[in-house]
């Protein structure tokens, strides 16, 4: 299981958005863990399904489809701190998309973000790998709108050669987001992604800022990050990110994470785990929120993602996890049962 959290940076100027459309933030954030008067990415941390739920719950009230991307759009970078600076001091758009993408994870844990590029393309990936997390649609919007506002601000009309994909099956609100975008938006991804030519990212950033880099100072977080971090979580996260992608490879997973396979096994050891059982429980994990966010899918859809040759072996295992058939829990409709 997954406890994310998220930088309290990420509510900063969300009072006075809401307020602008008439709604009272109060009422909103009354039933969530939030505190909308922060101002910065100094003032600690709050759950990532507590800001997820809360954007769901103002989404549920606004009924505007473009509101949370434009959210992303006006967000002042300078909020995140000594990420923000970094980004604002990089020359070019890849500069400054590689170092929000490098360094996201000290904004937010439990999620991916990618920044890939071949000949062609560059294709920007986002996803919160926490799959107890659901709905968590709005949350996208706000973090692709953050990164949209470097492009756009960038290319300017070129922005209509952009590629959006969602997650998400299909539009929440109509086509409103489509038409704010002028895109034609795809959806059913494996993640939320901005996909843009390779082009692109050798132009000057619109949005820079000259100042002295922090990244050292990033990178040296980072490693305080990860060495805070259990192999277990270590390894729960690169498991997240490859359950349904690919195959499960020990080898692969204990590379990304820095060391060789002999090695994570010794540490898994240590905290009383093995792989196997790591992977089994993250495969369940994967297979609640499949239940439920795909709810035409078969079993033997659901199974052969979560990487099973045979749908019986899937709900035998799940039978085992949860205590109830696939079936059960996918008419339960509740993301959140956990085994005991």
């Amino acid at each position: 299981m997954m406890n994310g959290i998220v930088n309290q940076a990420a509510l900063a100027g969300w009072s006075d958005l809401l307020a602008r459309q008439g709604i009272d933030p109060s009422v909103v954030s009354q039933d969530f863990d939030v505190d909308l008067s922060v101002g910065s990415a100094d003032e600690g941390h709050l759950a990532l399904g507590e800001f997820v739920n809360f954007l769901e719950a103002a989404a549920n009230r606004l009924r505007r489809p473009e509101f949370f991307w434009r959210a992303g759009e006006v967000y002042d970078y300078r909020l995140l701190g000594h990420i923000g600076e970094a980004v604002l001091s990089a020359k070019t758009l890849g500069g400054a998309l590689r170092m929000f993408a490098q360094y996201f994870s000290l904004l937010q844990d439990a999620t991916e973000l990618t920044f890939e590029v071949d000949e062609r393309h560059a294709t920007l990936r986002y996803r919160i790998l926490d799959p107890t997390i659901w709905p968590r649609n709005r949350d996208a919007e706000f973090t692709m709108g953050i990164m949209a506002k470097m492009i756009r601000g960038t290319v300017g009309g070129n922005w209509r050669h952009a590629e959006v994909t969602f997650e998400v099956d299909s539009p929440l609100d109509g086509h409103g987001l489509s038409d704010y975008l002028n895109l034609g938006c795809g959806y059913g991804g494996s993640a939320n992604m901005i996909r843009i030519p390779a082009a692109w990212l050798s132009l000057p950033l619109a949005a820079h800022r000259p100042g002295e880099t922090t990244e050292s100072q990033l990178r040296q977080e980072l490693i305080r990050q990860r060495r805070a971090t259990t192999a277990q979580d270590q390894a729960r996260y690169h498991l997240f990110k490859t359950i349904g992608i690919a195959e499960v490879d020990q080898t692969v997973i204990a590379k990304e994470m820095g060391m060789s396979r002999r090695t994570l096994r010794r540490h898994l050891g240590r905290e009383g785990m093995n792989f196997q059982c790591l992977v089994d429980d993250c495969r369940m994990e994967v297979a609640t929120l499949e239940l439920i966010r795909r709810p035409n899918a078969s079993l033997a859809e659901i199974a052969l993602v979560l990487g099973y040759t045979e749908h019986s072996s899937f709900t035998r295992a799940f039978n085992r996890w949860s205590g109830m058939s696939p079936q059960a829990f996918r008419r339960s409709g509740d993301v959140s049962l956990r085994r005991f």
